[in-house]
């Protein structure tokens, strides 16, 4: 997060990996004094309990963590099983948007550069 923060450098949100991470990069935008999701909006993933109580609460994404874990241990069970290491295959998971207030609408926003 340290490298992306520099002066000059301007950008509209943060997609974390996990809520945890979110909430580490909420505690080190708060310290660099930037305002969520005023100044920068962040979403995390996961949607864990500690999540709605952050401070603004954090939108992040819901998904069947059993499911997903599912899945993924049985690809990696064909793979032992097989040695078949090929490209990759796309899977589609259940989720959903949970909404609170660490996001904000940006109206009329237009990629930079443009």
């Amino acid at each position: 997060m340290a490298d992306l923060w520099q002066p000059g450098r301007h950008f509209d949100g943060i997609f974390a990996f996990s809520d945890l991470i979110a909430l580490e990069t909420a505690c080190f935008l708060m310290d660099k004094g930037a305002r969520i999701p005023e100044d920068v909006c962040l979403m995390g993933f996961d949607d864990i309990p500690t999540a709605k109580y952050m401070a603004p609460p954090l939108t992040t994404i819901r998904h069947a963590t059993y499911d997903t874990l599912k899945v993924i241990f049985n690809n990696l069970m064909y793979q032992i099983n097989t040695r078949e290491f090929g490209e990759g295959s796309i899977t589609y998971y259940k989720a959903k948007l949970v909404e609170r207030q660490s996001v904000r609408r940006i109206e009329n926003a237009e990629p930079e550069g443009e």
